[in-house]
């Protein structure tokens, strides 16, 4: 085991590493870095023969059949084949990859005949013994070091489908999991346990954001604040009959009783969700430590019509760059109405293209917060370039609006790759366009 002055060190030295080699800062949008490659990450099913897919992104999520239960069916027998895969893929294609530990085999449970999600059994208890929680991450990283870059803790731990254990005991996971991975592998990325807000399974003792403060703020206060070198959050928003189709910056005015009769659950859009994290770190003793989007999109929202899914997208992603997110992890590229940028026959769908034109518009450029202009439906998002290049990317969430930009601008591009000069005003939509002092980058 590690000493604690150690891992003090080690927590320092990552984070410092982290936060300086990223895109962007966590503050008022001073001194912020250009934004990665990595900052747009995926989620890919690369089963059943699926291909990999023709977006750009540079960092590889969670792939299927590849945590805890399947790695290792039984005590000490390890079937590497589909995480192999997922790796071999991602280092072909150039993509980093994260791996979410946990779900717990049936045969090491403490509780093997309880109930977790999708009709199997034992896998959120902790694990009967703490050695097989050892045995099987030391056997992960020690495979994989220097190729996995971040770990995440568990999946969505505040879910009781996913995690049925004490705060405590996920700390007694994390703090043994933390040591291991930074003893094996100590430039590795440990992230806290992710929480997700956007759904109605799990229940309340209190109203939530939509990032869960309740459970992170008790995760973090039960120790957990010393195990991990960035925050961890899925980005979904809450939905309800009366808001079934609320875009990223809609606020939830009203809280519900939710469908499984738990209390009332309200969220915030993904800025009120990243301000409400950001608050629980600050006060918890993780100040300034990185934020990653681990998972989010519209969700099983397949009443979207495609081009809502195109605004959704595009605004999703300017809104966190502008917030100083780190990554964010798209959920997912064919995983049916979660997100899809598919067609059927693999071609890109309008959220795919709006996807491929994002990541042209920001990978390389520094974005400042987006704002909302006075009239409350204007949102910008001021980008530059070295070379002197300036852009804004505009829309009007009332999808009609009349927008003036500086002079400066005097070329404009949409999510389809459409390029254009324009005078005077524009008209602006729901779907945001960039108005730049050239041609945007191809």
């Amino acid at each position: 085991m590690l000493s604690a002055a150690l891992l003090l060190r080690i927590s320092f030295v990552v984070c410092w590493t982290i936060a300086s080699s990223v895109a962007q800062t966590t503050g008022d949008g001073a001194d912020r870095a250009t934004i990665p490659p990595t900052f747009f990450g995926l989620h890919v099913n690369l089963g059943k023969g699926a291909k990999w897919p023709p977006v750009s992104f540079g960092a590889l999520g969670k792939g299927a059949g590849v945590n805890w239960a399947y790695v290792e069916p039984s005590r000490g027998i390890f079937n590497w084949y589909g995480l192999d895969r997922l790796m071999t893929s991602a280092e072909v294609h150039g993509a980093d990859v994260f791996y979410a530990l946990g779900s717990t085999p049936q045969w090491a449970s403490s509780r093997p005949g309880e109930y977790c999600y999708r009709g199997y059994i034992g896998c959120a208890a902790p694990p009967a013994k703490i050695e097989y929680w050892n045995e099987y991450v030391t056997a992960v990283v020690t495979r994989y070091k220097g190729r996995i870059r971040l770990y995440e803790l568990w999946d969505e731990a505040n879910a009781s489908p996913s995690w049925s254990g004490t705060y405590e005991e996920l700390v007694e996971l994390a703090r043994n999991a933390y040591q291991i991975i930074k003893s094996i592998d100590p430039d590795a990325i440990v992230l806290t346990p992710a929480t997700v807000g956007g759904v109605a399974y799990q229940p309340r003792d209190s109203p939530m954001s939509g990032v869960d403060e309740v459970w992170i703020e008790r995760y973090l206060m039960s120790g957990g604040r010393l195990y991990a070198d960035a925050a961890n959050w899925h980005g979904y928003l809450m939905r309800t009959a009366q808001a079934p189709y609320r875009m990223p910056e809609d606020a939830q005015s009203q809280c519900h009783i939710d469908s499984w009769n738990y209390s009332q659950n309200c969220s915030g859009s993904i800025l009120d969700q990243i301000d409400t994290l950001r608050e629980v770190l600050d006060r918890n003793g993780m100040k300034d430590k990185p934020i990653i989007n681990s998972e989010g999109s519209w969700g099983n929202l397949a009443g979207l019509d495609p081009s809502a899914r195109a605004a959704w997208l595009a605004r999703y992603y300017l809104l966190q760059a502008g917030r100083g997110i780190q990554r964010v992890y798209w959920y997912g590229w064919n995983f049916g109405p979660w997100g899809p940028m598919n067609t059927d026959d693999d071609r890109l769908n309008m959220a795919g293209i709006a996807y491929s034109q994002i990541y042209r518009w920001l990978v390389g450029a520094t974005v400042d917060p987006c704002l909302v202009e006075e009239n409350q439906t204007t949102w910008t998002c001021h980008i530059a370039r070295s070379g002197g290049y300036e852009a804004v990317a505009v829309w009007d969430t009332s999808g009609d609006g009349l927008y003036y930009p500086d002079a400066k601008y005097v070329r404009y591009a949409d999510l389809a790759g459409n390029v254009d000069g324009f005078a005077d005003g524009v008209q602006i939509g729901s779907e945001p366009i960039l108005l730049g002092t050239g041609d945007p980058p191809l």
